[in-house]
Formats: structure tokens, C-alpha cells, sequence
């Protein structure tokens, strides 16, 4: 992605905060003026998970009365509105095979305030070994999830990251392998304003092992 698509990401985040962010805006009623202050509503709690290659499902919690939701999805193709449901779950069901995703949703009252915007994100790659439960990480695990986040990082306004031996066929295994990964997921999340994801202890010397790399798919989903 050039630095052209990194801003215009960028400044896409920029707008959707704005629109829904606490304003203040002055009225005049029969004479007499009055300021008016809409706060930000608390945003939803958003989980997304590709149910397919070509399918998300979005769910959210959210207690007051609303009129509907709308919600977000971010590619590297581009970004749009993808529906307005008055449910709070919704179906993305025009997802393309190995795309990394950022939806975001937030809710609109009858009176047209909205909540601010929260977040989640997910991908439909098709990723080698679906289970690594009892056999060897090999290099393309690695591989792959370093791609994921690199696709997911500039769509939260972050430069992809360069990671250490950028190519892992033949390389050792090196513990900073995995830390590399945890920490880019920390700083995505962060920007995303999601809460931490809470990664088991990994020993000074650990080996890179099928549990460690299971837990960075997790939490990529």
C-alpha cells in the first residue's frame, strides 16, 4: 500500500470519529438563544468472525433504546456503509477469500445523535493447517500471520510493520519471532481501541511452539 492509500485510510478514521463525536451547536427559539450540547454515546461492543471465505458475521451489545445501527466495513480496497440494521447483528456475505477487515459500527438514535464508532477486526484467509495441535510450526505459519497484520494495520491509520528476517524459510527460529507479532497486535488493537488481548508467558528462551502461534491466530481470528 503507497502512502497515497495510508492517508486516505487515514483521514477516512479521521471523518467517521468526527461524526460521531460530542457537538455543541446554538439554537434561537422565539427570541431567545440557547446552546445545545449532543454528547457521544458509549459505543457498542463489536465482535466480528468470518464464518466463510466469503461471509462475517458482526454482533454487538448496546443497552439504550435506538432507531438503528450502522455499520462499517474498512479493506484495502476501499472503505463503505454496509448496512443499517435495527437488529444488533448483521451479515457481511459479499467478503472475498483471504481479505484482512475492519468493521466498525456505531448507533443512531430517532433524533439523528449517534454513539461513537467501536471496532473490531477479522479475515477470511484460508490459513495452512487448520489445526496445529501436535505438529511442527513450519516457517508459512509465521508467514501468514505476519501478512494478515500487515494488511489489518494500515487500515488503523498504522504503517505495516518490518519485521525481523523477512524471510523465515531456512531461518532460526528466534523468540522475537512471536513477540514481534504480540506487540503488533497490542498497537492495532490499541488504535482500534479495542481492549488488550491477554497473551499467555512466554519464557526467555521459549521455543515457538503450536499453542504460542494457535494464540496469535486467536487472536487475529
Amino acid at each position: 500500500m503507497d502512502l497515497g492509500e495510508f492517508m486516505t485510510f487515514e483521514q477516512e478514521w479521521a471523518e467517521l470519529r468526527a461524526a460521531s463525536a460530542a457537538r455543541t451547536g446554538i439554537v434561537t427559539v422565539g427570541g431567545a438563544t440557547f446552546t445545545v450540547q449532543q454528547d457521544a454515546g458509549t459505543p457498542p461492543s463489536v465482535v466480528t468472525t468470518a464464518t466463510t471465505p466469503t461471509s462475517v458475521s458482526v454482533t454487538w451489545t448496546y443497552a439504550p433504546t435506538v432507531h438503528h445501527y450502522e455499520v462499517w466495513r474498512f479493506s484495502a480496497s476501499g472503505s463503505s456503509m454496509m448496512g443499517s440494521p435495527t437488529t444488533k447483528s448483521f451479515t457481511d456475505t459479499t467478503a472475498s477469500p483471504n481479505t484482512a477487515y475492519i468493521y466498525k459500527v456505531r448507533a443512531v438514535a430517532a433524533n439523528g445523535s449517534m454513539s461513537g464508532f467501536a471496532s473490531d477486526y477479522t479475515h477470511t484467509y484460508s490459513l495452512t493447517d487448520a489445526s496445529l495441535s501436535g505438529i511442527p510450526i513450519r516457517a508459512v505459519h509465521v508467514t501468514e500471520l505476519r501478512s494478515v497484520i500487515n494488511e489489518l494495520r494500515p487500515l488503523a491509520g498504522l504503517p505495516p510493520i518490518s519485521f525481523t528476517d523477512p524471510v523465515l524459510s531456512g531461518a532460526t527460529a528466534k523468540r522475537i519471532h512471536i513477540t514481534e507479532l504480540r506487540d503488533a497486535i497490542a498497537e492495532l488493537r490499541s488504535a482500534l481501541l479495542m481492549p488488550s488481548y491477554v497473551f499467555s508467558s512466554l519464557a526467555p528462551d521459549s521455543a515457538i511452539l503450536a499453542a504460542t502461534t494457535q494464540e496469535i491466530r486467536d487472536a487475529l481470528r
